[in-house]
C-alpha cells in the first residue's frame, strides 16, 4: 500500500470520516462536486455555480489545534539523535519517522465550516440532477464539511526510516503543535524521503464527502434508470424542478422518495440516500481490492507522491 493510501486510512481513522486534502492550499469549497480517485478528491465543479444555492456554517470552537501523528516522534534538542546536536544555538530538535507511511499532520486555528441546511440543500441537489442543470455521473460526491485552519505543517515518509533537523531561535517540545511555530524554524533532512508541506498558512487540510445512492421502484440500481424514466415520463425532456415530488423518508436520515408531481403518475418512486463517503471510495482505483487491516500481505502498485503537488526532500538534496 502506498504512502498516500496509509496516511488516508490512519487520517480517517484518527477523525473519525474525515479525508486529507493533500493539497491543503488548494482551495476546496463546501459544495464542491467530483470524483473521489487514488486517494484525492478531483474536483469537478462547484453547485453554487450550478444554481443549488445554500448556507455556510462556520463553527469555532475552544479546541482550535489538532496533532495527528502515526509512526514519528518529535524529540527536542536534548534528547535528538546525537547529544551533540543540543549544543548548536539553532538547534530546536528532529522528527524520526520509524515506517513507510508515517506522518506529523498538524494544524492550528481552525475552524469547521459545513452546509447549514442539509435537508433544503439535498433537495436542491436532487432537483438540479433530476432537471438536467448537472451532468450528474454515478459516483460522484459532494464535500459538504471542511476544517480551514490558519497554519499547518505536514511531513509523510516514502520509506521506512527517516530523519528531519529543525532548527530555531528555541526548543521543540515533544508534545509541540508544529504548525504553532509559524515560519521560526527550518528544516533539513537527514535521511529518508520525506514528503514536505511543512509551514503552510491558510488551508484546508480536512473534508468530509457525500454520496448520493440511488435506489430504484425494486431496490436496485437506480440512477440511470431513474433518468430514463423521468425522460420518457416528460416526452423527451428534462422536468422543470416544480415537476420534480421529492418527499422525506421518515424513518430514516438524509433519504428521500422521488416521482413525479403530475397527477398521472404512475406507481414508480425512487429512492435516494445521502451517506458518508467512505475510506474504500477514496481508494478506489489505487490498485488494492479493498482497505484491509492486514496491509503487509497486500501487493499493490505505488503511488507516484509528485502527482499530490507537495515539495519532496530526500537527504543530501
Amino acid at each position: 500500500m502506498s504512502s498516500v493510501s496509509k496516511l488516508q486510512k490512519k487520517i480517517y481513522e484518527m477523525t473519525k470520516g474525515l479525508f486529507a486534502t493533500w493539497l491543503p492550499d488548494d482551495h476546496l469549497d463546501v459544495g464542491d462536486y467530483g470524483n473521489l480517485e487514488k486517494g484525492r478528491f478531483l474536483r469537478d465543479g462547484n453547485l453554487k455555480k450550478k444554481s443549488v444555492l445554500f448556507e455556510e456554517q462556520i463553527i469555532s470552537s475552544d479546541k482550535r489545534v489538532f496533532r495527528y501523528s502515526d509512526g514519528a516522534k518529535i524529540k527536542s534538542a536534548a534528547a535528538a539523535h546525537g547529544s551533540a546536536a543540543a549544543g548548536f544555538g539553532d538547534a530546536a530538535g528532529e522528527i524520526e519517522f520509524s515506517k513507510e507511511g508515517g506522518f506529523i499532520y498538524h494544524f492550528h486555528d481552525a475552524t469547521q465550516i459545513r452546509i447549514e441546511s442539509r435537508d433544503d440543500f439535498f433537495r436542491s441537489l436532487l432537483e438540479a440532477i433530476i432537471s438536467g442543470q448537472i451532468m450528474w455521473q454515478d459516483g460522484y460526491v459532494v464535500i459538504d464539511e471542511l476544517r480551514d485552519c490558519a497554519r499547518y505543517w505536514i511531513m509523510v515518509s516514502e520509506m521506512s526510516s527517516g530523519l528531519v533537523k529543525l532548527k530555531a531561535s528555541s526548543k521543540v517540545t515533544e508534545d509541540a503543535n508544529l504548525a504553532n511555530l509559524g515560519g521560526n524554524v527550518s528544516t533539513s533532512v537527514e535521511f529518508g524521503s520525506i514528503l514536505d508541506y511543512s509551514n503552510g498558512e491558510r488551508g484546508r487540510p480536512l473534508y468530509h464527502a457525500v454520496k448520493p445512492v440511488f435506489g430504484g421502484p425494486t431496490g436496485g440500481e437506480g440512477f440511470q434508470a431513474m433518468l430514463k424514466y423521468f425522460w420518457s415520463f416528460f416526452e423527451n425532456r428534462h422536468p422543470k424542478p416544480n415537476e420534480i415530488n421529492i418527499t422525506k423518508y421518515q424513518s430514516s436520515d438524509d433519504t428521500y422518495l422521488i416521482r413525479p408531481t403530475s397527477s398521472n403518475a404512475t406507481e414508480e418512486i425512487f429512492t435516494v440516500r445521502f451517506e458518508s463517503a467512505t475510506i474504500e471510495d477514496l481508494l478506489s482505483g489505487s490498485a488494492q481490492a479493498s482497505v484491509s487491516e492486514d496491509i503487509d500481505n497486500l501487493h499493490v502498485d505505488t503511488v507516484n507522491l509528485q502527482q499530490f503537488g507537495a515539495q519532496k526532500y530526500e537527504a543530501g538534496h
